[in-house]
Parts: C-alpha cells; sequence; structure tokens
C-alpha cells in the first residue's frame, strides 16, 4: 500500500490532467456526435436569434417546446446562446459538456479534501464519477440535455463553497455557494435537487453544533430568496410559478405512474447510481430489445398500464423479472448493511443524501435519466467504502477492495470497448447511436446540394418508416425526419442568407417560441409520405410547383439524398 502514501496527489494540475486523461476515450469516441431532434432549435437556431434580437429578453424566454412542457430556464439558454456563438459544430458543443463533467469530477476530488482531508479519497471518488456514464448518458451524448450535466457542475461547485464557509468560516465563499446555486436552479428545474443537497448539509452541521441556529435560519432564508426569484421569473414569463407542476398529474404522463414503472425505474436507478449499467444493460435490457413482440407488449404494461397484456408474456420472463427484483432487493439491503458498517461517519451524511436524491428521482422527478447528481454522492460513498477495505489490516478485506476496483475496471472496459454505444441508448426506445447520427448527416447532404437558404419553400418526400419500426434501428433515422429540423439547420448553416430575409424584422421582437413555431407551421415548408421517387415526382406535377424557386428533396429508404430540382429541370 505505498502508492497510498504518495504526495504527487497533491498538485492540482496533474490531478486535473488525470481526470481528462480518464475520460479522453469518452472524448475520442464520441466527438462525432450531430444535432439531434431539440438541438437543431434550442443551440443552433436560438444562436440564430441572438444575432438579431435583444440577448436580455432572449435569454429570460420559455423554452421546452410547448407550453405544459415549458421551462423558465435563462442559464440553460445562455449556455446554449454563448456556446453557438463560439462554433455551431455540435462536436465542440459536446466537448464543452464533457469538460463540465471533468471539471465536476474535479470539485469532488476537491470537495473530498476538505472534508476528509484524503486526496486519495478525493480521486477514487472523482474517478468513479466519471466512468458512471449511465447516469448522465443523456446529458452527455444528446447536446440540448446538457442542462443535468451542467447544473450538476454548479451544484456540486456550490456545495464545495458551503463547506468551505462551514469548515473555514470563509464569509466570502457563501456567496460563491449562492451565486452557484442560482445557477444551478435557473439551468433547470432538476437543479432544484441541490436545495435540499445544501439544506441537509446545514443540518448536518446544525447537529453537529458547527454553526448556530442563528445562521441555519439565515441559510434557510437565502435559499428560499433564490427559489422565490425563481417561482417570480417563471410566472412572470409563462404565468405559472411552478412549470413541472403537470408532471405530477398522472393523466398528463408519457408513462403512466403505476407500481410497474416505479420498481422498473427504481431497479435501473440502483444500478446505474453504482456504475453497474453495463452488465445490467448487456444481461436484461438488451436482451428485451432484441426481442420486439415482448417489447411491444413491455411497452404496453408500462406505459399504457394494461394489466392484461400479463397474460401474454411467457411465464419465464416474468419469473426472469422475480427473480431479478428479489435479487435487486437483497443485494441492496447486503449492499447497504455492509457498506454503513465500513463507512467512515462523516460519509453517512452523503448516505442520507443519497437516499434521499434517489426518493426524489423515482417518486418526484419519476425518471432515472436526470440523476446526474446522485453519482456525486455515490461517488463519494463507494470510494469511502473501498478505501476503507484497502487500508484494513486483514488481508481478505483488502482482497476484497482490490476486487471491487477489478470490477470497476472491467466494467469501464466494456463499455470503451463498445464505443461508448450502449450509452446512446434509452431503454425500451430502441433509439441507438446510429440513429442520433443519422438526421444531420442527411440534413448536410441536403444543405450541400441546395447551397443556400430555402426561403422561397422546400419539400422533403420520405416514406412511411413507421412500418420499419419494429426492424433495425437504423431504419428509425427516417422517424426523426422533419421539416422544422431541417430549416432551423437550414438557416443556421447559411445565416448570411437568412438575416437578409424578412424572417429577421418579423421575429425580431417576438419569442424564440412564436419564431421556431413560425417554421414549423409555414406553408412553404412541407413533408410528404411517398411510396417511391417516381410518386414523389408526380406530386410535384399535380401540385405545379415551380421547381425554380422552391427546394424539392427525395429521400430513398436506405437514406440516399436526390435533389429532384435537377432532375426535372434538366
Amino acid at each position: 500500500m505505498h502508492l497510498l502514501k504518495t504526495k504527487w496527489i497533491e498538485n492540482q494540475w496533474f490531478v486535473s490532467l488525470y481526470f481528462f486523461l480518464v475520460n479522453l476515450p469518452l472524448i475520442l469516441l464520441t466527438l462525432d456526435t450531430s444535432n439531434f431532434s431539440d438541438d437543431f432549435q434550442y443551440t443552433n437556431f436560438m444562436g440564430l436569434k441572438s444575432k438579431f434580437s435583444d440577448l436580455g429578453p432572449l435569454v429570460l424566454q420559455v423554452t421546452g417546446g410547448h407550453e405544459e412542457g415549458g421551462h423558465f430556464a435563462p442559464v440553460y439558454n445562455l449556455f446554449n446562446i454563448v456556446v453557438s456563438a463560439v462554433s455551431l459544430h455540435p462536436g465542440f458543443f459536446h466537448l464543452v459538456v464533457i469538460l463540465c463533467y471533468v471539471l465536476t469530477a474535479y470539485v469532488i476530488f476537491r470537495i473530498a479534501q476538505l472534508y476528509y482531508r484524503d486526496n486519495w479519497l478525493g480521486i477514487l471518488a472523482g474517478t468513479l464519477f466519471l466512468i458512471n456514464y449511465y447516469v448522465s448518458f443523456r446529458s452527455l451524448t444528446w447536446n440540448c440535455f446538457h442542462s443535468h450535466a451542467t447544473n450538476t457542475l454548479t451544484g456540486t461547485i456550490s456545495l464545495y463553497y458551503l463547506l468551505q464557509y462551514f469548515e473555514n468560516k470563509k464569509t466570502w465563499a457563501l456567496g460563491v455557494s449562492t451565486l452557484c446555486l442560482a445557477l444551478t436552479i435557473f439551468n433547470y428545474e432538476s437543479g432544484f435537487v441541490f436545495l435540499p443537497v445544501l439544506g441537509t448539509v446545514s443540518l448536518y452541521y446544525l447537529v453537529q453544533k458547527k454553526i448556530s441556529w442563528r445562521k441555519f435560519i439565515g441559510l434557510v432564508l437565502l435559499a428560499g430568496l433564490i427559489a422565490a426569484l425563481f417561482s417570480l421569473g417563471a410566472r412572470f414569463s409563462m404565468g405559472k410559478s411552478m412549470p413541472l407542476s403537470y408532471r405530477f398529474q398522472s393523466s398528463s404522463e408519457k408513462w403512466s405512474r403505476n407500481i410497474q414503472n416505479y420498481a422498473l425505474q427504481a431497479n435501473e436507478l440502483l444500478f446505474k447510481s453504482i456504475g453497474m449499467s453495463f452488465p445490467y444493460n448487456k444481461l436484461v435490457f438488451n436482451n428485451l430489445k432484441s426481442d420486439s413482440e415482448l417489447k411491444e407488449k413491455m411497452i404496453r404494461l408500462l406505459r399504457k398500464n394494461d394489466k392484461t397484456v400479463l397474460k401474454e408474456i411467457p411465464l419465464a420472463t416474468i419469473l426472469v423479472f422475480v427473480v431479478l427484483a428479489v435479487m435487486t432487493l437483497v443485494g441492496a439491503v447486503f449492499l447497504w448493511v455492509l457498506i454503513y458498517t465500513r463507512i467512515r461517519p462523516e460519509t453517512r451524511l452523503f448516505l442520507i443524501i443519497f437516499v434521499f436524491l434517489y426518493v426524489i428521482t423515482i417518486f418526484v422527478f419519476y425518471r432515472s435519466d436526470v440523476a446526474n447528481a446522485i453519482a456525486v454522492f455515490s461517488s463519494l460513498i463507494l470510494a469511502d467504502f473501498v478505501l476503507s477495505l484497502l487500508r484494513d489490516p486483514r488481508p481478505h478485506w483488502v482482497k476484497l477492495g482490490q476486487g471491487i476496483l477489478i470490477v470497476y475496471t472491467i466494467v469501464t472496459l466494456g463499455t470503451i470497448l463498445d464505443r461508448f454505444d450502449d450509452c446512446y441508448r434509452t431503454s425500451y426506445t430502441g433509439l441507438q447511436k446510429v440513429a442520433l447520427l443519422g438526421p444531420q448527416r442527411i440534413y448536410d447532404q441536403i444543405n450541400q446540394k441546395m447551397g443556400r437558404f430555402a426561403n422561397e419553400g422546400f419539400i422533403l418526400f420520405i416514406h412511411d418508416y413507421k412500418a420499419f419500426e419494429r426492424t433495425t434501428d437504423e431504419r428509425r433515422i427516417g422517424l426523426l425526419l422533419n421539416t422544422t429540423d431541417f430549416i432551423s439547420y437550414n438557416a443556421t448553416v447559411f445565416a448570411e442568407d437568412f438575416l437578409k430575409t424578412d424572417w429577421v424584422e418579423r421575429f425580431r421582437y417576438k419569442s424564440f417560441l412564436e419564431f421556431s413555431k413560425g417554421l414549423d407551421i409555414d406553408p412553404r415548408y412541407q413533408k410528404i409520405i411517398v411510396s417511391s421517387r417516381d410518386a414523389a415526382l408526380t406530386s410535384l406535377k399535380e401540385k405545379n410547383v415551380d421547381l425554380k424557386k422552391i427546394e424539392a428533396f427525395y429521400i430513398s429508404p436506405d437514406y440516399r439524398v436526390e435533389r429532384l430540382n435537377e432532375l426535372v429541370l434538366h
């Protein structure tokens, strides 16, 4: 154990470089990330509107696409605009998000330094956080979903400076903590989880008699003020103080709130939170996804709460899920008891926070893909647990600690060798990396052939890809093609052309949602379902489309792009 006594990890630059190198495979293997879905609107198109609208009102506008699912997220909007102003390349945006992810690991290291006075615990905790890609998979691979990664960074910084305030009595640290808490909450609503996190930490220090009641009440009032300012801003911008209140109404849920969903997400989040998603997905979820008939039945059971489907699911499959649930429960209890008896007393604070966040994620947010913050605390808990084993004088405990590190190394290598492909998938939806990359690459081909902003009109002829929805994942790319995404992208690629059109004056003083919606409902931009290229040409002839002005493109079943203007006019 001589290695644990070395002092080179006290060099902050070395630690930063180490964390960067840990995630270098993720950076290198996912820099081909493309724009996907809302990325076209909330990164590129929002950046374009900032070129001709006042920045202040634009930042304060509602984002989220529709009234019920809208978000008051000024920090999120500002982040998108600033990054887009530097570069519109989605790979650059992706790199910035990953660097935020790496920086979070560094802040975890600093928390361990401050709270435990233990550099090795910080190194291990930061590493465990970084290799737990599955907790953060959407925010790492879908650019416009970054908020859950970026607000975890600012929330973790807020926690660090609150600890600075408690441990070293530095008043200025409280100001930094408060500012970072505000940035976290005003980024996206998932940032609100840091209110109970910081509240629990403050209560812990109060119970330990390290702060007075007066300071504790002051901290509560300060946090309450930030929450109140958010509610006032949301009320002013969108007419509602709680933008996410609709999620508590079962009728408006995409997935109805039912016992099987709670059980599934609780099970999945447990494995995600401790960094064991890779073997879990390989052994359970991927097998389920590969059986299209079983997958469809499971979707009916989960989303539609159709319990009659239980009669259609093979008994053997039901038994597998029952056994898995029992094993998970037994394993969780065993792991809890083992960890609780091995960790140092100070870590029990983070154990309480972990349980609190786990419950919030499952029962409040009702999803397992906004759980970035939970990995901060699970990594600290697991790091303390493993180090307690490695530092134990009894050989069998040391071997157990070494075994755990070997397992994590194998799991991480498996993810890297898999080229992070599984991190790009979402349970039961079938989307894969190829689908996430597909739409922009098709739009790039269209833009290259067109060479201008399609101000006078655009028609996209595609096939009915729903027939392929239950076959290969690649076929699903066709389901993601739409004119709103394309025209948003087309306008930003040819921004100079766009800024000379009447769009600028029409929408200079209107909201971003009105601006984006304008494209969506503009009759000049159409998507038409056809059975063949000949059917597309017939449609153009019947509609008497002026192909000298209006651009028309046909996408073949295997996604070859043809510009019909060239075919007809020549």
